[in-house]
């Protein structure tokens, strides 16, 4: 090929309108990103109000913003207006896919815009395109608008997708959309109105606001790349609920990358409800605005250096509730095994021994049993919760596992013990049982009574493990033990030369 390229031709190689099938196809996206596409280009328009309404097989999204210049660049793909004060708006293509998504090809769009004091309409027959290969639309020419009239109106003509019909979807799209707006709604001076395929009149949406949190929240301005950012983090106050666990990430006026464990690196964030404000508008955001493309990284690490004690301190209270848990739950298996299993004591004849002899200077002495009667003393004990596994930090020079507290009926293991940590930390119920049962009945007994001293005989041995193995085996998924790892295979030394 010739490197001179002074008499090459150009060719103009616009996409044809068959790409509009491989994007109502292939769109990763759903219900609340569709939509959220046309009302990220209401807001970006300066809306305060934006309405949109379900009807029988066509949906109306409607705004009070500044319109749009050029009806073209609504549903052209790849063009893109940036007007004063745009936000998120970038490459063009985000609504256009809402409409293939929603829409598909057999529908069609149709627009009005108002901008300037001129309304402007457009009509997008995807089905027409196809079948002529290009880029053709239709309307008539702009009119002057009334005196304080404003806003855009769109109508998908045939829904290739139907809304959610059930009363538990739908109303998890209108929490989710109302979610990812928060920022927007947060102070009343914008709203979502949305009219359900089933509902008379637009209601509003809710935006999200932080559950009260514990003393001690990290509110904090920080510089990423140069760009400003506010967090504000914290550990949810017990018994509050957290319905948005972890830290979500805002930018403008909406929700960038939802609640998650995002800047938290290792650390437990489940009690943690927080939100990172990207407050400069030079952040470079995805093509659906639901990540971040530039300065990610930097921007997780800066999350976790401002929020570390804090991250620290929660890391430590989900430690403790763990092994709490885990202890109940032990607890509980250990009183299912033993439920059931009979202790005997001692049954006396009539005439034998009546009442209570006193031993002084009488020379009598307590008549033992010759028949013996099953009881339920044990189980007794288990039932009314006077046995229970405990973790406990492991006493300055103390090296055993566990100990068995005979006097306040618990089982006490130590997790400083390596094997105690490994046991608790994976949550291994096999193994505590075990090593509980072990401790039950091997326990020195200058400490007290055995607890379990019915397992001193076989059968009486063989009904716990039966009662303990059917209460692993009825939860054996949830008890399976971690995959071994392979040994390193050691080489024998080579014989020198």
């Amino acid at each position: 090929m010739s490197e001179n390229n002074e008499n090459w031709l150009t060719y103009d190689c616009p996409p044809t309108p068959n790409m509009l099938l491989s994007t109502a196809e292939q769109a990763h996206i759903g219900w609340r990103e569709a939509l959220g596409e046309l009302i990220d280009n209401a807001f970006d328009s300066h809306a305060t109000t934006v309405t949109v309404d379900f009807e029988p097989n066509r949906i109306i999204i409607s705004d009070n913003g500044e319109g749009c210049p050029d009806a073209r660049a609504m549903v052209q793909f790849g063009n893109h207006l940036r007007q004063r004060g745009t936000q998120l708006g970038r490459y063009g293509i985000g609504s256009k896919e809402a409409f293939a998504w929603i829409g598909g090809i057999a529908s069609e769009v149709l627009i009005q815009t108002i901008h300037g004091g001129k309304i402007r309409y457009i009509n997008a027959d995807w089905r027409h395109c196809i079948k002529v290969g290009k880029w053709e639309f239709r309307g008539p020419p702009p009119i002057d608008a009334k005196p304080g009239e404003r806003g855009t109106r769109i109508i998908i003509n045939g829904l290739r997708r139907k809304p959610p019909h059930a009363s538990a979807d739908w109303a998890k799209l209108l929490d989710d959309i109302g979610y990812m707006y928060s920022p927007a709604l947060k102070n009343g001076d914008r709203q979502i109105l949305v009219c359900g395929p089933r509902e008379k009149a637009p209601a509003p949406l809710r935006g999200y606001r932080l559950p009260e949190l514990e003393p001690g929240f990290v509110h904090a301005r920080t510089q990423v790349a140069g760009k400003s950012v506010m967090v504000h983090v914290g550990i949810v106050k017990e018994g509050v609920e957290n319905q948005r666990r972890g830290i979500t990430v805002m930018h403008g006026f909406r929700v960038i990358i939802p609640n998650s464990g995002f800047g938290c690196r290792d650390a437990s964030w489940q009690r943690l409800a927080g939100i990172v404000d990207l407050e400069d508008k030079a952040w470079v955001l995805s093509k659906n605005k639901d990540n971040i493309t530039e300065h990610k990284e930097e921007l997780a690490d800066a999350v976790y250096e401002t929020c570390r004690l804090l991250f620290e301190k929660a890391a430590s209270q989900a430690a403790a509730l763990r092994s709490t848990m885990f202890a109940s739950a032990l607890t509980e298996m250990i009183r299912g095994g033993v439920e059931g299993t009979k202790d005997s004591k001692a049954k006396r004849h009539k005439g034998e021994c009546k009442g209570t002899v006193e031993p002084k200077n009488t020379g009598k002495k307590h008549r033992r049993a010759r028949e013996l009667q099953p009881g339920e003393r044990i189980a007794q004990q288990m039932k009314a919760g006077k046995i229970r596994v405990e973790f406990a930090p492991s006493p300055p020079g103390e090296t055993k596992m566990g100990i068995v507290d005979a006097a306040s009926s618990s089982v006490i293991l130590y997790l400083g013990h390596p094997m105690i940590g490994m046991i608790e930390s994976t949550q291994n119920h096999v193994a505590a049982l075990g090593l509980i049962a072990s401790l039950l009945v091997n326990h020195d007994a200058s400490r007290g009574q055995q607890l379990l001293p019915f397992l001193g005989d076989v059968e009486s041995s063989e009904r716990f493990i039966v009662g303990i193995s059917k209460v692993l085996t009825s939860n054996f998924d949830e008890f399976k033990l971690p995959p071994a790892k392979p040994r390193p295979r050691i080489e024998p030394p080579q014989p020198q030369a």
